[in-house]
């Protein structure tokens, strides 16, 4: 399994909410990326709201966008944390609508880079294990789309799942939904 993290993120010379009107671009054009690590549970990451994240298609201009359900996703997960979150993608960091993200709230987007070869859903579960609660929407509009990631990360995990859920409380360690 090979893994690199990388952020898009808002702070210095990396995207900003203002860069993801205008394509998320850096100064030299190239998509707003930068190198980083981000290791699974660390003191940054334990305990904090994960958000998992991916890109779609358009239907009509055939050009990269976010996923629907994984910005009402991020929204729910905005009010629940207060702005302790984290958001996560799986994929190309190079994708152009993951700086979008940063509109619908997101301060960086972490970008986890799987071999096509690799388990995604070991590495997913190595990444997100000490969240404290893990959003994402029901389905990827592109690729395989089968809606089964949540279940199966959630196996992976040993951790309880609420599916298809469009309003969440968190009260001590408990969520109602």
């Amino acid at each position: 399994m090979s893994t690199q993290n990388t952020d898009v993120s808002a702070a210095g010379f990396n995207a900003s909410a203002n860069d993801a009107a205008t394509g998320g671009t850096s100064r030299d054009g190239s998509p707003s990326v930068a190198a980083g690590a981000s290791p699974a549970a660390s003191p940054a990451t334990a305990g904090t709201i994960t958000v998992l994240v991916s890109t779609a298609v358009h239907p009509l201009s055939g050009r990269p966008c976010t996923s629907r359900n994984d910005t009402l996703a991020l929204e729910i997960a905005r009010q629940l944390s207060g702005g302790a979150l984290r958001t996560l993608h799986v994929g190309d960091p190079r994708d152009t609508a993951l700086p979008d993200y940063l509109a619908f709230g997101a301060s960086c987007v972490e970008v986890l880079a799987v071999a096509p070869s690799g388990d995604l859903i070991a590495a997913l579960a190595e990444q997100v294990r000490g969240a404290k609660l893990i959003l994402c929407g029901t389905r990827a509009q592109s690729g395989e789309a089968s809606g089964m990631l949540p279940y199966l990360l959630a196996a992976a995990l040993k951790r309880p799942i609420l599916a298809e859920v469009l309003d969440v409380q968190l009260a001590g360690d408990s969520v109602k939904a």
